[in-house]
């Protein structure tokens, strides 16, 4: 425990750091994916008031998944609800009771905290992709699916969602203006951005679209399946260009940011990136329960910082987590992620060792962390 301490140390004095921007990325699913099951009103109180207790944990960052069920006209009886789909589409999406109390946790939660806002989306059950059953795959050929139907129901989607988002959130709130006017930015279900898993996403022209709906940018990575994660090991843009896996190829003329880069401009795509791999990203109680029990949080803080983003004299931490999946799994005595006693006496470790450090530690949603890499990439910080 005391080695890791004084390597954290060590680390800080021959790297020069003088300033840290910690967040958090949650990927925040209160409903299951059909949209059947949601959490309970006790169960979101409970969460605010947990993570309003902590400095780490008061401003992280919601990746929220708007859900809707998703039916096909052979698909047995229709659920309650307002339909939505792409015209001559054989499947559409329902806008139903649990949709609008999926839409009432999110008010509350903005009503109650400084979390940020981004959005999450799943669409490996309504776009082909590899890890459709048998029996889905089938109706979708049976029907005449094709990409250009994906992709228009896809868009029809990223809408809906932009709706669901605005009609949650306080208009006040600068989350609001990016849903409405531009600026939002993005998780991918499953973390398989662009093609990355041909088992979850076939979207090759996802970056392009993502875009063209307002996406500033994308914070799946590092990747839970490590595959995905792409080569650039840092914060990055790239020309939103079509193909697999595009933003590792030529095309996209990927570009890392770097004080006066220059390469955060209107016409590219925000990717976050870092030399972490997963599970060192994750403070899911499965990687977290992976920690040395004789050195615990210090070892793992150890490996956090020197695997993060260090750009000049300033260090980028960046975790994520699903502070839902335990509870919609019926598991109501998991801690929270950031709660867990562990990440807590890790927070602790690192708040003690920048006072000792004279390092300045702000705690930043992913928001800030974007308009912040701006300010470095034009050379005003």
């Amino acid at each position: 425990m005391t080695n890791s301490i004084a390597n954290c140390s060590r680390y800080f004095e021959t790297n020069n750091i003088k300033k840290i921007y910690y967040f958090h990325i949650d990927h925040f699913e209160p409903t299951s994916l059909d949209n059947h099951r949601i959490v309970d009103d006790k169960i979101i109180d409970e969460f605010i008031g947990e993570m309003n207790k902590y400095n780490h944990s008061k401003k992280m960052s919601l990746f929220y998944r708007p859900t809707f069920t998703f039916h096909t006209r052979v698909g047995g009886a229709k659920e309650a609800g307002e339909n939505f789909a792409v015209d001559g589409d054989f499947a559409s999406f329902i806008w139903s009771k649990n949709t609008n109390k999926s839409m009432e946790i999110l008010s509350s939660i903005d009503s109650g905290s400084e979390f940020g806002f981004g959005l999450h989306i799943h669409h490996e059950h309504f776009a082909e992709c590899d890890s459709m059953s048998k029996k889905t795959r089938m109706l979708f050929i049976q029907n005449g699916n094709n990409y250009d139907m994906d992709r228009a129901r896809f868009r029809l989607y990223l809408n809906r969602c932009k709706e669901f988002m605005r009609e949650s959130i306080s208009p006040e709130t600068a989350e609001y203006d990016q849903f409405t006017s531009g600026g939002w930015l993005f998780v991918h279900g499953k973390w398989a951005l662009n093609c990355s898993d041909l088992r979850v996403c076939r979207m090759e022209d996802e970056i392009q679209l993502l875009k063209l709906h307002g996406c500033n940018g994308d914070f799946s990575f590092p990747a839970g399946r490590r595959h995905c994660d792409p080569y650039i090991k840092t914060p990055f843009t790239v020309i939103p260009a079509r193909g697999f896996r595009i933003y590792d190829y030529r095309p996209s003329d990927a570009k890392p940011i770097r004080s006066k880069s220059g390469v955060m401009k209107e016409d590219r795509f925000f990717i976050w990136n870092s030399k972490l791999e997963h599970p060192s990203s994750s403070l899911d109680a499965g990687p977290v329960a992976l920690w040395n029990p004789s050195t615990g949080p210090a070892d793992y803080l150890n490996s956090l910082l020197r695997k993060s983003v260090k750009i000049g004299d300033t260090l980028f931490i960046k975790t994520y987590a699903h502070s839902m999946e335990k509870r919609l799994e019926g598991d109501l005595e998991c801690p929270y992620p950031l709660s867990h006693p562990d990440v807590l006496k890790m927070f602790d470790t690192l708040e003690t060792l920048c006072i000792k450090n004279n390092v300045e530690l702000n705690y930043v949603t992913a928001s800030e962390v974007y308009n912040i890499l701006k300010k470095i990439d034009e050379g005003g910080c």
